[in-house]
């Protein structure tokens, strides 16, 4: 298996896990809104934080998707022949390839994983804002929920034994 598989994998793992827990923190505040009796407000949860990702997997992350992009598109053939074939400069070339690549993976750090992450924040706060209202019509759906946790929990641990 290739190691940018391992690294997949492994996240994904850890997401089931803190998935699970986003379900148990629902729950919770279901029954504490339930039992407090609070007013129904809409509300925004931030729930989902950035992944500390090693430079490996940004790296992979730079390589598979913008990297790509312009390879398809050609933009390295380019540079080639304006920088080596036309100037006659090949360090010129590698570093200006070194600084693309750099660019990419800063461009995915700090922009596009925090954009995806706040959609994803927005995702959860209008899914849980969903759940807490049908609860407060519908107080059934509460127990329904609550029942479909413990099992859910029970067949984990049943699975790691």
């Amino acid at each position: 298996m290739e190691w940018y598989k391992e690294e997949f994998l492994n996240m994904l793992e850890e997401y089931k896990k803190s998935t699970f827990l986003v379900l148990v923190f629902i729950l919770i505040l279901l029954i504490y809104r339930w039992i407090s009796n609070n007013p129904y407000s809409w509300q925004e949860y931030n729930l989902i934080s950035e992944p500390s990702l090693s430079i490996r997997l940004l790296s992979w992350l730079a390589f598979i998707w913008p990297w790509k992009v312009l390879y398809d598109l050609q933009f390295y053939r380019i540079l080639y022949f304006i920088f080596v074939t036309i100037l006659n400069n090949r360090w010129l070339y590698r570093d200006l390839k070194k600084i693309i690549w750099y660019w990419l993976m800063f461009a995915i750090w700090f922009i596009i994983i925090p954009w995806f992450i706040d959609i994803l924040n927005q995702v959860v706060s209008f899914l849980i804002n969903i759940v807490l209202y049908l609860n407060l019509i519908i107080p059934v759906l509460g127990v329904i929920w609550f029942t479909f946790l413990i099992i859910y929990s029970l067949k984990i641990s049943f699975e790691k034994n």
